[in-house]
């Protein structure tokens, strides 16, 4: 069983945002483990430059861009947060889930990514960088240079997106799940969102796993997978997520969707904010 998420928010889903989740789904179905299933799914969706994440990964309020990520399998548990100079924030969460950080971030995360051999993040498009001088302009009036304490006050309580990509498995009775980021457009430059965050933006024990994406700054508020998860206790998967996001709903707003699936069999996704692009596929 293999869960695919786009992102939460979209606004329009073209033909080939679809076609992109669905490819990046039938290569990952064909493999055999759990983490390499959602490992592969995010690093095709990372690749394919039509999600947040990855080339795809909009860009910061001073024009740069930085990405986060996390995996989860079995016991483990790895992370990657605002990394600027690797291509595939997935691969290096991945990797880090081995050594004994678990967590990574910054200039020395990418440093480790480099030592790896993991892709560099290419250089951001001519037509990325017109669409980021465009919107910093219409939110601003001008192209910063740097922060000021005037722009920090104007940016107070602007956080929307989509685009974030996930990616949930069940295979040979074990479950994973991977999650990566872009970010907000025109976030803070080190801004961190709940991607990187276990029981926020990605979850995985023996029983679910669970993919988050949405407003970065509501999700953690609400930490919908880790919310999930206890209400599991009481309701199959399809009330518990219904719950979860009807009381993200009443607590912080539209903000958010999820996927999931469980040890038995169950699968899950839905969204309070707009809507979701999904691909399952269940042998």
């Amino acid at each position: 069983m293999l869960l695919l998420h786009g992102g939460t928010g979209w606004k329009e889903v073209g033909e080939d945002t679809l076609l992109s989740i669905n490819e990046c789904s039938e290569r990952a179905f064909g493999l055999n483990d759990p983490l390499e299933m959602v490992v592969e799914a995010v690093r095709c969706m990372e690749d394919s430059g039509k999600f947040n994440a990855g080339i795809g990964s909009t860009y910061d309020l001073l024009g740069g861009r930085s990405l986060d990520a996390g995996a989860a399998c079995c016991g483990k548990i790895g992370a990657a947060a605002n990394v600027k100079a690797t291509k595939n924030a997935v691969l290096l969460a991945r990797y880090v889930m081995d050594l004994p950080p678990h967590m990574v971030a910054g200039e020395e995360a990418d440093r480790m990514a480099e030592l790896l051999g993991l892709p560099p993040l290419p250089p951001m498009s001519g037509e990325k960088r017109k669409q980021y001088e465009e919107r910093v302009k219409k939110l601003l009036g001008f192209v910063p240079e740097e922060l000021t304490l005037e722009i920090l006050e104007r940016l107070k309580g602007k956080e929307e997106g989509s685009g974030t990509v996930g990616a949930v498995a069940l295979a040979g009775g074990r479950l994973a799940s991977a999650t990566s980021t872009g970010g907000i457009a025109l976030k803070l430059p080190g801004r961190v969102g709940d991607s990187p965050i276990f029981g926020a933006g990605f979850y995985a024990d023996e029983e679910l796993a669970c993919s988050s994406t949405g407003i970065g700054a509501k999700i953690v508020k609400v930490m919908p997978c880790l919310r999930l998860k206890s209400k599991l206790k009481e309701a199959g998967l399809a009330e518990a997520g219904r719950e979860v996001l009807e009381e993200a709903l009443r607590e912080v707003g539209p903000s958010l969707g999820f996927i999931a699936v469980t040890r038995d069999g169950q699968a899950f996704w839905g969204t309070n904010y707009r809507k979701m692009v999904v691909s399952f596929k269940v042998l």
